[in-house]
């Protein structure tokens, strides 16, 4: 059940989703928060807020426009809402497609995990029904 419940909860804060998805949902809102303070004076900010109040912010490099963190707040095992950071980093062209190679994330300002991609595939043939919502049995 918590395996569960943190699956979708990363689902639900992944860069895909919140690209692809979510902020083309007329019931979130979407604010610009100008430039970050501090370390982050260099990054435009991007809030979005669903209807469940959720709250992700994304900050983006002004320069190449890309993304350079997500942050965005959710409960632990106790029920205490965490602040979670994701940091994206070593972005790469491959097959076209600006990729980060690297991604740090924090929990409460306190390393919890670093993914670094050593080979990535775009398009690679798979059949569509791969992604297709599966039909429940009769």
């Amino acid at each position: 059940r918590e395996e569960m419940r943190d699956f979708r909860n990363l689902v639900k804060h992944s860069m895909e989703v919140l690209f692809r998805v979510r902020y083309k949902d007329p019931r979130n809102k979407l604010f610009h928060l100008g430039p970050g303070e501090g370390r982050d004076i260099t990054l435009e900010r991007v809030r979005l807020i669903d209807p469940d109040n959720d709250e992700v912010t994304v900050y983006f490099d002004r320069a190449s426009g890309l993304p350079k963190k997500l942050e965005f707040r959710e409960p632990d095992a106790a029920g205490v809402r965490q602040r979670v950071v994701h940091e994206f980093s070593q972005w790469h062209w491959i097959q076209g497609v600006r990729t980060s190679l690297r991604t740090d994330g924090y929990v409460n300002g306190r390393p919890a995990f670093q993914i670094h991609i050593i080979e990535i595939k775009y398009n690679s043939g798979l059949a569509d029904n791969l992604f297709s919502k599966p039909v429940p049995p009769k």
